[in-house]
């Protein structure tokens, strides 16, 4: 019985910190689009000439950490800043691109899957549009093409694609990837 009081607690709590976890990221992501937007309009923007060419991008720095752009989700009601690169401590704050750019057609975005981030993605039906704004202002449209689940091995399917913008998450369980595949296409 001590057991099962224990191990009831202890669920509670990895409940109660993802939703402390959640509400933080979206505290952030308020605060960072915010400042990215101002920053944006007033064109502050900082040039990364280090690395290779895949590697300068343009970015706007708050807060330490350096930001693409954002992302537009109209259909879920979201907009989302983007990292210029990502781990595990900066998905905790905001997507972030694992690979590519808007200019090159082949951006991937990580997010994790709090209702505050990526945890809607799997609303999202072919056609639904995605816009990414890139810290000079330009707004790159995008269309829904294809939903898939991949597993988390299959890190090449989800970098080395056709498709012009990749966003995915965890699925609810973690154990698989939620995928969504866009194509650029232009606005009417």
């Amino acid at each position: 019985m001590v057991t099962g009081a224990v191990l009831i607690l202890s669920a509670l709590f990895l409940i109660f910190c993802s939703i402390e976890e959640n509400e933080q990221a979206g505290k952030s992501r308020d605060r960072v689009l915010q400042q990215m937007e101002k920053e944006i309009e007033n064109k502050n923007i900082w040039n990364d000439t280090t690395g290779d060419l895949a590697e300068k991008v343009k970015n706007i720095e708050i807060d330490g950490n350096y930001y693409i752009g954002y992302l537009s989700l109209p259909v879920l009601g979201l907009e989302l800043p983007v990292m210029k690169e990502w781990d595990y401590e900066r998905l905790k704050i905001a997507p972030c691109r694992q690979c590519g750019t808007s200019q090159d057609d082949n951006l991937v975005i990580a997010g994790h899957n709090y209702e505050n981030h990526f945890g809607k993605l799997s609303l999202l039906k072919n056609g639904d549009q995605v816009w990414f704004t890139d810290v000079n202002g330009s707004v790159n449209t995008y269309a829904v093409g294809a939903v898939e689940i991949l597993n988390p091995d299959q890190v090449d399917e989800m970098k080395n694609s056709e498709w012009d913008l990749t966003l995915y998450t965890c699925t609810p369980s973690g154990s698989q990837r939620l995928t969504i595949r866009c194509e650029r296409c232009e606005v009417e």
